[in-house]
């Protein structure tokens, strides 16, 4: 998605990024997850603790990005900064997590806020509910 300036997109060829990259287990079976090891680490202006992407036939189907211990200030200013450039976002409500879900042209872009951290998703709409499910299992 360029309006969010990464540098890599849904649809990457594994091969652009392969030297970026370590082997990560499965997330969800038949997709291959790996680390992103290249120079990006700040995404609007926070430090990332972690990216993964998910590969699947060698092309790019899912980013989840994680930051760790942000304070809750940080949340709210990633939301307004999300909402700059996607537009407002559907809001759902859990005991342990809040999920704002921003819809795009081609792909959804999910914004988990918990007290364990804040998670990125943005992925195929094939993908979306096996990854929620895995961050759900995982994470919260």
């Amino acid at each position: 998605m360029k309006e969010l300036n990464l540098p890599f997109w849904i649809g990457m060829d594994y091969e652009k990024m392969e030297f970026d990259l370590e082997i990560l287990s499965d997330r969800i079976q038949g997709y291959d997850g790996y680390i992103y090891l290249g120079e990006f680490n700040n995404f609007l202006n926070y430090t990332t603790d972690k990216i993964e992407l998910l590969f699947r036939m060698d092309v790019l189907e899912g980013i989840v990005i994680s930051y760790n211990n942000l304070p809750f200030t940080a949340s709210e200013d990633i939301i307004a900064k999300l909402e700059s450039k996607l537009g407002r976002p559907q809001i759902v409500n859990e005991s342990k997590y809040k999920l704002h879900k921003f819809i795009t042209d081609k792909n959804d872009l999910l914004l988990y806020v918990s007290q364990n951290g804040i998670y990125i998703v943005l992925c195929n709409y094939n993908i979306i509910y096996f990854l929620h499910l895995s961050l759900l299992c995982c994470h919260f």
